[in-house]
């Protein structure tokens, strides 16, 4: 428990960096949205049943 105590003073007695916010990176436009691929007939019959 002491050196716990010790850490966290030693952390209290360093004041926090400033925060600043990041430089805005530029949006990374999402990729074109694929066709969705239709399962076989099979499959959807085997599931159903």
């Amino acid at each position: 428990p002491i050196q716990i105590n010790n850490i966290q003073q030693e952390k209290q007695s360093y004041p926090p960096p400033p925060v600043r916010p990041p430089p805005q990176l530029p949006r990374i436009q999402p990729p074109p949205q694929l066709p969705r691929i239709q399962p076989p007939p099979s499959e959807t019959i085997s599931h159903l049943g």
